[in-house]
């Protein structure tokens, strides 16, 4: 990220052979604060670029995604997974 309130590359996919929606969780590790939350992305859709929705510092930071994933038909939830990243804001 360019700086706490830009745009940054993302780049979450929802593949299309997959029956579940999907949301997006990014948490950052030290201190569990949810720093985005998407919403329900349909087979098929993705996240390319996109504004965090807390303001950070300029700094690194270690973060995990969260993939939460939902019953496309009723919307029931069914599991999480998540996934090390690292979130740099250069300004």
């Amino acid at each position: 990220f360019l700086n706490g309130t830009s745009a940054g590359n993302l780049m979450i996919e929802n593949p299309g052979n997959n029956a579940k929606l999907l949301k997006v969780s990014i948490k950052i590790d030290d201190t569990e604060e949810e720093v985005y939350a998407s919403n329900y992305l349909k087979p098929g859709t993705y996240i390319e670029s996109v504004a965090l929705d807390k303001v950070l510092e300029k700094g690194t930071y270690n973060a995990t995604a969260y993939f939460l994933a939902y019953d496309e038909t009723d919307g029931e939830y069914i599991g999480q997974t998540g996934a090390q990243i690292t979130i740099t804001v250069q300004n």
